[in-house]
């Protein structure tokens, strides 16, 4: 008696089938990205957020001993102690003292995405003054008074001190804020030691506090008063 064997193939994709998979894939993926971004800028503010809190402490701790904040007339009255500062004008140079002043000896509390011109972790190398917060390796802004001089405690609690993140090179006494790196918000440390996030303006790049008020506007009504003028020195 003749037996006949069969054979089962087990039946494959077709092509319409597999365009049909990769669209699915594609239109879940596209759906995905967004909410990944926006979790990573918010992972960004947060790191921005505890950043500024530690130098906070560093910043009170260089007032305390030297009356103001950093500021190149201390620099330049104290080089022996400062020797490996750099000098300068840019936020870099000036918060850079904390580190040549042996008040830190970590770059990393520096460090703000998206708030330099360039984008590099710190490597906390820092035993000559070429090497300390080097290009990128600092993200804040900070802020002074007109003529380069530092505030300090004395001045009013609610003024900005050190601002993330400022749009490349923006500096002076009203610059723009870069929108993109943390979901539209800024962060900022005040003089009272409080830390704090605003909304920034897409039209005008400016950091709104509500009641027609920016961070940096100047007047009766406003943390500066009509006599100081802010100053804010960029990252580079």
């Amino acid at each position: 008696m003749n037996r006949t064997t069969k054979t089962r193939h087990a039946r494959g994709f077709t092509l319409v089938e597999l365009l049909v998979v990769i669209a699915i894939i594609a239109a879940l993926a596209g759906l995905a990205t967004p909410a990944i971004l926006r979790a990573k800028k918010s992972a960004d503010l947060t790191e921005a957020t505890n950043n500024l809190r530690n130098l906070g402490i560093f910043m009170f701790e260089f007032e305390g001993e030297y009356g103001t904040f950093p500021s190149e007339t201390i620099y330049s009255e104290n080089s022996s102690r400062f020797k490996n500062a750099s000098g300068g004008q840019t936020s870099n140079d000036l918060l850079g003292l904390l580190i040549a002043g042996n008040f830190t000896n970590s770059e990393e509390i520096f460090y703000a995405k998206g708030g330099a011109r360039s984008s590099k972790k710190p490597d906390n190398v820092i035993n000559t003054s070429s090497k300390i917060l080097q290009e990128g390796e600092c993200g804040f802004g900070y802020v002074m008074l007109s003529g380069g001089n530092a505030m300090s405690t004395s001045d009013n609690g609610g003024r900005p001190l050190l601002v993330a993140p400022l749009k490349p090179n923006a500096s002076g006494s009203d610059p723009e804020f870069n929108d993109n790196p943390y979901n539209g918000r800024a962060v900022y440390l005040r003089i009272d030691q409080s830390v704090k996030q605003a909304q920034i303006d897409q039209d005008t790049s400016k950091v709104q506090l509500g009641g027609n008020q920016t961070l940096f506007k100047t007047g009766e009504d406003s943390v500066w008063g009509t006599d100081d003028t802010p100053d804010v020195r960029p990252p580079k």
